[in-house]
């Protein structure tokens, strides 16, 4: 292939044969302008590529029933999972050790929150916790919180509690819900299943919204605070809205989980074309607000066996060391219980294409060895990583 003029400088460099997306991990397609990292340190293998080959626990599931589980640590060793469930309203919690994930240190404990008082917000369902640390003993617990009535008729808000002994006791806010639906038609039906990140300054939020429709439009918003309760919403929301061309994601980005990986912003989330076929997507963002989805995607479905034959949904990922590790929900929306899989840092060869579409065509470059100089700050980016493995890597079932 002949590099276009934007590519010239280029022509030196040495070109390496194209990865294999079964086998190697492609990153997304980054604005080049503005990726916040140097040449030199990507060279140095500092670019955090996140690993979009899963493998699955043996032994799921690992909790019989469950939904929207969420990681938060409590010492070195020990994190809490979090998690609610539809046929037994309230939230939930059990605990590992970061060196064995998949085996739970003891059953799952609660309902350490559980639905409020007829007419009130929460008197239906509480599901989806996201917890924040902010002390040794403070937590602050996000959740969705669902009153009697039509599923999305307005019925679904964002409310918290806090916790000032490490998540043994909990207080509802008294000024909950914190996010109700609004007028706009993205989310007139419901809010809730949040994401949620303090820095020193402010408190970041990605929520899910929906429409009114009976099989609901899900999409993801954006909304900043100064306190952690009062939220003010992004002018340009949706701002991970659905793509109607892409049949696995058509109808649904659902439930986000966003985390802060070194420079860049990862969030896994839910989409499907239809009810009961949920599958798990990842994207990233520099800020937080503009998002490059992986080329991988769907990076875990359905196998047609166990658990998760039809649906995997509801994702909560940490980073612990170099590997992630997702506890997420099979069929009939988590009833089917939560599973456990975990991912490795990728390592090999990196690789990287240059061009001037947002989609790769026959207009970008061949893929390169990641040697200098540095190609020009413009248009788009990719990086692959070649796995040093000869056999494939697959999202199949192995043993912890």
């Amino acid at each position: 292939m002949n590099p276009t003029p934007v590519l010239g400088a280029l022509a030196a460099a040495v070109a390496v044969a194209a990865p294999d997306a079964a086998r190697d991990t492609l990153s997304p397609v980054y604005d080049w302008a503005t990726l916040p990292y140097r040449w030199e340190e990507i060279s140095a293998g500092q670019l955090p590529v996140t690993p979009v080959h899963w493998n699955r626990s043996a032994k799921n599931p690992v909790v019989g029933d469950g939904m929207n589980s969420r990681p938060v640590r409590v010492d070195e060793h020990t994190l809490r999972i979090y998690f609610g469930s539809r046929t037994r309203p309230g939230l939930y919690s059990f605990e590992v050790d970061d060196r064995q994930p998949e085996k739970l240190q003891t059953p799952p404990v609660g309902p350490f929150l559980k639905p409020g008082p007829a007419g009130t917000y929460d008197d239906d369902l509480l599901l989806a916790p996201e917890p924040v640390r902010l002390s040794p003993t403070h937590l602050r617990m996000y959740y969705s919180a669902k009153k009697k009535g039509g599923f999305f008729a307005k019925t679904w808000t964002l409310a918290v509690a806090d916790s000032h002994d490490n998540g043994v006791t909990w207080t509802k806010f008294a000024g909950n819900p914190i996010l109700e639906p609004t007028d706009e038609l993205w989310e007139s039906g419901a809010v809730g299943f949040c994401s949620v990140e303090k820095t020193a300054t402010a408190w970041k939020m990605w929520y899910l919204g929906t429409d009114q429709n009976a099989d609901a439009l899900k999409q993801v918003g954006y909304a900043t605070s100064l306190d952690g309760l009062k939220w003010t919403r992004h002018a340009g929301n949706p701002i991970i809205p659905v793509n109607p061309r892409v049949k696995w994601e058509a109808k649904a980005i659902a439930v986000p989980r966003v985390i802060r990986d070194d420079r860049l912003y990862k969030v896994w989330y839910c989409s499907y074309p239809q009810n009961d076929t949920y599958a798990i997507g990842q994207a990233e963002s520099f800020d937080g607000i503009r998002w490059f989805r992986s080329p991988h995607n769907p990076v875990m479905k359905g196998d047609g066996t166990g658990f998760d034959s039809a649906m995997t949904a509801y994702p909560g990922v940490i980073r612990v060391g170099d590997r992630y590790l997702m506890w997420y929900s099979g069929n009939s929306y988590g009833s089917a219980g939560i599973g456990f899989a975990t991912a490795e840092a990728p390592r090999g060869t990196w690789s990287y294409r240059t061009g001037a579409t947002e989609i790769p065509d026959n207009t970008w470059s061949e893929w390169r060895a990641l040697t200098t100089p540095e190609p020009p700050r413009q248009g788009y980016i990719q990086f692959a990583v070649t796995s040093s493995e000869t056999g494939g890597q697959t999202t199949g079932r192995t043993g912890p």
